[in-house]
C-alpha cells in the first residue's frame, strides 16, 4: 500500500476530534484529546493492517474507510438537509427514518468510492483533501488558544483602573451559588438543625466562613447581578423607575456581567453551569451548560456528530427533572474541576436548597403534594404548601446538598488545590417571607446567608465576618489583579416581588 493511501484515513479520523477540541478548549482536558486520538489511530491502523494483509485492493478499502468516516461525522448536516426536504414535502420524518436514509446514502457513496478507487487520482484527491482538513483542524486549535489569550471585549460601562498586577498567578475561580442557603444561626432558630459539622469540614478544607454575612437583596434576580457587577442595583440601573416590574435589564446583567469581562481581560474563559433557574442563560459565556446539556466529555462531544449522538427527549416528571438537573450541575462542576490549559471562571448556580424540594436526605426523590415551581416565601403557601412541608422539605434538601457540596469542594481541593472557591447563598431561606410586605417578613431569616471563601492569604486577610456578596469580587479582583475597587458599605435592601426596584434599606434590621 502506498504511503499516501496509508495516511489519509488517519487524517480523516483525526479531524473531527481536533475540530471538536478546538470548539471546547476551556472544558476539555488535553489528556482526553491524546487518548481519543490514540484510540482512533489504533482502530484505523488495525483496519488498514487487515486491508493490506488480506484485501486484494487495499487502496480501495482505505478510500472507502476515509469516505465513510467523513460521511459518518457529517450526520448532523445530512439530518438538517433531509429535514428541510421533509418540511418542503410536508412529510413526517422521525429519527429511525433519517437513519435509514443516511445508511442508504452511505451505501451509495461506498459503492461509488469502490469504483473510483481503482484510479490513482482518487488516492491523490483523498491525500490532498485529508491534508487540507488537518491544516484546518490545526488552525482551529491554534486560533482557539489565541482567542482566549487576546480577549479584550469589554462592555461599554465604567471599567475600574488598575494599580498594577499583584503577580502572574491566575488560579481557576469557582463561584458556587447555592440558592436560598441560610446561615447557621437561622437554621438553628427556624429549622431546628445545626450546620456546625458542615461548616467545620469546610474550615478544614481551608475555607473562611463569614458567619455574620447577609445578602444585599432578597431576590436572586437582584442579588446575582449585584455581586457579578460589583455594585448596588440602584447605582447600576439608575434609570429604572421604583414602581417598575420589568426585569429584563436584570437578566441582561446576569448574562453580561462585569466580573466575567474583567476576568476575560486577564485571560480567563467564562463558564456557566446552571440547574434550572430560567432567567440565567449564560448567553455571554464562552461555554454554557444548563440543565439540558450533556456532560462535556470529548468522546461524547465527538459522538454527537454521528447518529449515535442523536438523542431522544426523555420525559421526566418535573420534580425528578429538577433532581437530575441538580445532580448534573454538581457532576459538571466536578468533571471540569481539574486544571485546564487556560484559567477559568466558573459560575455554578445550584437551584437548592430553594424550593421545589426534590431531595430526601439520602438523595432519593422526595414526594411532594405542592405543585412544582419556583415558588418561595408566601407564594409557596398560596399554592397549597404548609409550614411543615416547607420546614421538612428545606431540611431534607439542605442535608443532601451539603453532601454534594462537600464532595465537590473536596474534589476541587484534591485535583486543583490552588483554585479559588466562593460558596455563597444569594439570599436566605424564606419560610417567613411575605412577597408583598416588609412588615410581615422575618428579615433576619431571609437576608442571613451562607458565605464561605477558599482564597489565597492576601485575600483572606481582607475578609471579615459580615462581608456581603457585593464586596466578594471587589476584594478578590483588587488583591489578585490590582484593580482599584474599594469596598462598599455592606448594605441590605428589601423589595417586593411585584416592585423589585422599590428598595427599602433594612441594613440595621439584619446585621448582628
Amino acid at each position: 500500500m502506498k504511503r499516501l493511501e496509508l495516511l489519509h484515513p488517519l487524517a480523516f479520523a483525526s479531524y473531527p476530534i481536533l475540530y471538536v477540541f478546538a470548539q471546547n478548549l476551556a472544558v476539555v482536558p488535553t489528556t482526553d484529546l491524546m487518548w481519543l486520538l490514540l484510540g482512533s489511530w489504533a482502530a484505523v491502523g488495525v483496519a488498514l493492517f487487515a486491508a493490506k494483509k488480506w484485501a486484494s485492493r487495499p487502496e480501495r478499502v482505505a478510500a472507502i474507510l476515509s469516505a465513510l468516516m467523513v460521511f459518518f461525522c457529517a450526520y448532523p448536516s445530512f439530518r438538517a438537509l433531509t429535514g428541510r426536504l421533509a418540511v418542503l414535502e410536508l412529510t413526517y420524518f422521525n429519527e429511525s427514518i433519517f437513519i435509514r436514509y443516511w445508511l442508504a446514502t452511505a451505501l451509495v457513496i461506498g459503492v461509488g468510492i469502490w469504483l473510483l478507487s481503482a484510479y490513482a487520482a482518487t488516492a491523490r484527491f483523498f491525500g490532498f483533501f485529508a491534508a487540507g482538513l488537518l491544516f484546518m483542524a490545526a488552525f482551529s486549535v491554534v486560533t482557539a488558544f489565541g482567542r482566549y489569550r487576546s480577549f479584550e471585549e469589554i462592555r461599554g460601562k465604567s471599567i475600574p483602573a488598575k494599580r498594577g498586577s499583584n503577580g502572574s498567578t491566575k488560579p481557576d475561580i469557582f463561584y458556587i451559588v447555592l440558592d436560598g442557603y441560610a446561615r447557621d444561626d437561622v437554621l438553628r432558630r427556624v429549622f431546628n438543625i445545626s450546620n456546625v459539622d458542615f461548616l467545620n469540614r469546610l474550615r478544614k478544607l481551608g475555607f473562611y466562613v463569614a458567619d455574620k454575612s447577609h445578602s444585599n437583596y432578597v431576590q436572586t434576580q437582584l442579588s446575582l447581578p449585584s455581586s457579578l457587577n460589583l455594585g448596588f442595583i440602584q447605582d447600576l440601573l439608575p434609570q429604572e423607575a421604583p414602581d417598575s416590574g420589568d426585569r429584563r435589564a436584570l437578566d441582561g446583567m446576569l448574562d453580561h456581567n462585569l466580573v466575567s469581562d474583567l476576568l476575560r481581560k486577564e485571560g480567563y474563559a467564562y463558564i456557566g453551569v446552571g440547574s434550572g433557574f430560567p432567567f440565567l442563560k449564560f448567553a455571554a459565556a464562552d461555554h454554557s451548560f444548563v440543565s439540558e446539556e450533556d456532560f462535556p466529555k470529548l468522546s461524547s462531544l465527538v459522538l454527537n456528530l454521528t447518529p449515535f449522538g442523536a438523542s431522544r427527549e426523555i420525559a421526566h416528571p418535573a420534580f425528578e427533572r429538577k433532581r437530575l438537573s441538580l445532580l448534573r450541575a454538581f457532576a459538571l462542576a466536578r468533571q471540569m474541576a481539574g486544571p485546564s490549559v487556560k484559567p477559568r471562571f466558573f459560575v455554578v448556580h445550584v437551584m437548592a436548597p430553594h424550593p421545589s424540594f426534590v431531595f430526601n436526605p439520602d438523595g432519593s426523590l422526595r414526594p411532594s403534594k405542592v405543585p412544582f415551581g419556583l415558588w418561595d416565601g408566601s407564594h409557596f403557601f398560596e399554592i397549597g404548601g404548609t409550614m411543615k412541608e416547607y420546614l421538612d422539605g428545606y431540611r431534607d434538601q439542605l442535608t443532601y446538598i451539603n453532601t454534594l457540596v462537600l464532595e465537590l469542594v473536596a474534589h476541587i481541593d484534591r485535583v486543583n488545590p490552588g483554585a479559588i472557591v466562593i460558596l455563597q447563598g444569594d439570599h436566605g431561606s424564606k419560610s417567613h417571607l411575605d412577597q408583598r410586605s416588609l412588615e410581615r417578613t422575618d428579615l433576619k431569616e431571609v437576608f442571613s446567608i451562607l458565605n464561605c471563601y477558599k482564597v489565597p492569604p492576601q485575600i483572606r486577610a481582607r475578609l471579615y465576618p459580615s462581608i456581603t456578596p457585593v464586596n466578594s469580587f471587589r476584594t478578590l479582583l483588587s488583591e489578585l489583579f490590582g484593580y482599584d475597587l474599594p469596598q462598599l458599605s455592606d448594605k441590605s435592601y428589601f423589595s417586593t416581588f411585584e416592585t423589585p426596584f422599590q428598595f427599602v434599606d433594612v441594613t440595621d434590621a439584619v446585621k448582628d
